[in-house]
């Protein structure tokens, strides 16, 4: 874009920053806070396979190059154990599911199957593959889940794994099926125009008209019957934060089982990070809202 056009450079460059979660962090710069969340959910990654002695590595369900995932098996048993998937996050373009290990050891006493799950990354495919493939990733959690007499089905994605993971939500074969209980959305995007103006579009590849059907904001369908906890971070960006609150505003019209929590003195990253101990907020209400099957 011409330098000449002032206004809009000056729009690009604030657009940048507001869907950047690194310039947002009230514990270190963009640089550090992203080089330390790495280096914490790897080292927390490295104890999840002996807190789960049962467990399963690189199990397939799709055929993309990234479609696997880890199972990670209660010591209780599989007897009505509910499963709780998680997708990570990277802007669609960064990231691996074998970082992100660290969130299955919160659950690690709660008697869960926990499901970490990775998919194929821009600009290797397109986020309507990606959306296909967590779809897939849906239907291959609901026949596990029907195999080992689960209870239900939960779904939780961070951040760009927040966006894959409310496309469920307007997925009928999924919601449809009983065993499908809820999500939970953190620190997600859900409308996907502001980013045709920034650099993350160059791996996404995004025009106006792709942005806008794989945007949650324009799905119509969501059952009633599902229910959704949308979670924010204090100090996550506040592009982030107002994208929730929207698509909170939107689905609570559709919804009669959705809550917007925000958690308090945490960040974009140390929000995961902090989900390896059992006694953080949002593990506790992760815990009780599938435990108790309520909102």
């Amino acid at each position: 874009m011409s330098s000449s056009n002032g206004t809009d450079d000056e729009r690009n460059s604030e657009l940048e920053r507001l869907y950047s979660p690194s310039q947002w962090s009230h514990r270190y710069s963009a640089e550090e806070v992203i080089a330390k969340h790495i280096q914490i959910i790897t080292q927390e990654s490295e104890k999840v396979l002996k807190l789960f002695p049962k467990h399963e590595l690189e199990v397939s369900y799709g055929h993309g190059d990234r479609q696997k995932c880890d199972i990670f098996y209660p010591t209780t048993g599989l007897a009505g154990a509910p499963i709780l998937a998680f997708i990570h996050g990277g802007m669609w373009q960064m990231m691996d599911r074998t970082q992100y290990r660290s969130v299955a050891a919160g659950f690690a006493d709660a008697g869960f199957q926990v499901v970490v799950a990775g998919y194929d990354l821009a600009p290797t495919v397109t986020l309507a593959q990606m959306e296909s493939q967590i779809q897939q990733l849906g239907s291959f959690l609901l026949s596990k889940a029907a195999e080992s007499g689960s209870r239900g089905v939960w779904v939780c994605g961070h951040s760009a794994g927040a966006h894959l993971a409310s496309l469920l939500l307007h997925y009928k074969p999924v919601v449809d099926n009983l065993l499908f209980q809820g999500v939970i959305l953190i620190c997600g995007l859900y409308n996907l125009d502001p980013l045709l103006d920034t650099s993350y579009n160059d791996a996404l590849r995004l025009d106006r008209e792709k942005a806008q059907d794989i945007s949650p904001v324009n799905r119509g369908f969501c059952d009633k019957r599902v229910k959704i906890l949308i979670i924010t971070a204090e100090f996550d960006s506040p592009a982030f934060k107002q994208q929730s609150m929207a698509y909170f505003e939107l689905m609570v019209k559709k919804s009669e089982n959705i809550t917007l929590l925000e958690i308090k003195n945490v960040d974009h990253f140390d929000i995961i990070e902090q989900m390896s101990n059992p006694k953080f907020e949002l593990v506790s209400r992760i815990i009780e809202m599938v435990s108790n099957k309520v909102s």
